[in-house]
């Protein structure tokens, strides 16, 4: 998906807003740390992930998971940790890469964040991250057709940005 995500914004360049093209490269190259923090924040603030309604924000990329202690006095009496949320910002290559390396299940636990002040990591599924994975594929088929849409009303003055709009229009699919 990296290489598709790569292949729409070099054809679409100059063809469309560079506004138009931010959900592409932060979906390729991750998000910034205040920008998790933020969509993170707007979560918490409404208490639920159903109740966002901003059609551009990722909530594809939250987490389910614990925040664990990585103490060693941790001891077997201790209740089990809370479901909790995470914003995953990390960009598709390194999830491309991490996806590779573990066996996809709902038993298979990974840590994919730390909290150095707390002493915690947080730890999620593996079939969890491949779910960030399916679901960040299917977005960024959404948002290529709305680029689409954009691109059936535009007036273009330059033929080459229309040709290779034309090109990643015709390539989508594969």
């Amino acid at each position: 998906m990296s290489d598709a995500i790569l292949s729409a914004l070099k054809l679409s360049r100059g063809a469309v807003p560079e506004s138009s093209l931010l959900p592409l490269n932060r979906e390729l190259l991750g998000y910034l740390p205040e920008e998790s923090q933020d969509i993170f924040a707007r979560f918490n603030d409404t208490g639920s992930i159903a109740t966002i309604v901003d059609e551009d924000a990722p909530m594809h990329r939250f987490l389910m998971g614990s925040w664990v202690p990585l103490s060693a006095s941790s001891t077997p009496e201790q209740p089990l940790p809370s479901k909790d949320f995470l914003f995953y910002g990390d960009g598709i290559c390194e999830l491309e890469l991490l996806l590779q390396r573990v066996s996809i299940s709902r038993q298979t636990w990974i840590g994919v964040a730390t909290d150095l002040e707390r002493n915690q990591v947080f730890m999620c599924t593996t079939s969890a991250l491949q779910r960030i994975y399916e679901q960040a594929k299917t977005r960024l088929g959404e948002h290529i057709d709305r680029l689409a849409q954009g691109v059936l009303t535009a007036s273009f003055h330059d033929s080459t940005a229309e040709a290779r709009l034309i090109l990643l229009l015709t390539r989508k699919g594969k």
